[in-house]
């Protein structure tokens, strides 16, 4: 068995300097492991908040579209944009339109983007067109 260089007499104990650095090296290792994971959850938690902001934004276009508060374009590919502030950031939306096919519906789509311009949210939704005429409305009635 190999002997201490401390005898049991001698009153002196503790660790030594091998042990104390590899007590360092683990809550350093400990430390960085906690600091990145806070960090990352932050992160989400901005990106879930952002996305979130968003998706308020594209509920209230459609919905200012179904109003009629806010023209709908033309069917065709013809997109309308907008900009909304909700919670102190401004937020860019671009609206595009498009009739359903042999129905009296039109199909609304709404993409809401962030400051940098990065796609957050897209909705869609459909609208009922009534029919200008009689006629129309007999058309849709025996399909």
């Amino acid at each position: 068995m190999a002997q201490s260089i401390y005898t049991k007499g001698s009153g002196q104990s503790g660790f030594t300097l091998i042990e104390v650095l590899v007590a360092v090296m683990v809550l350093g290792i400990a430390l960085v492991a906690i600091t990145r994971s806070l960090s990352l959850g932050i992160r989400d938690a901005q990106r879930i908040q952002d996305k979130n902001i968003a998706h308020w934004v594209a509920l209230n276009v459609l919905a200012r579209a179904k109003l009629g508060v806010i023209l709908t374009p033309e069917s065709g590919g013809a997109m309308q944009t907008g900009q909304e502030l909700m919670l102190n950031q401004t937020w860019t939306w671009k609206m595009q339109a498009q009739n359903v096919p042999d129905l009296p519906m039109r199909q609304i789509s709404v993409q809401v983007f962030n400051s940098k311009q990065q796609s957050m949210e897209t909705l869609q939704t459909y609208v009922y067109l009534p029919p200008a005429s009689p006629y129309e409305m007999s058309i849709y009635a025996h399909q």
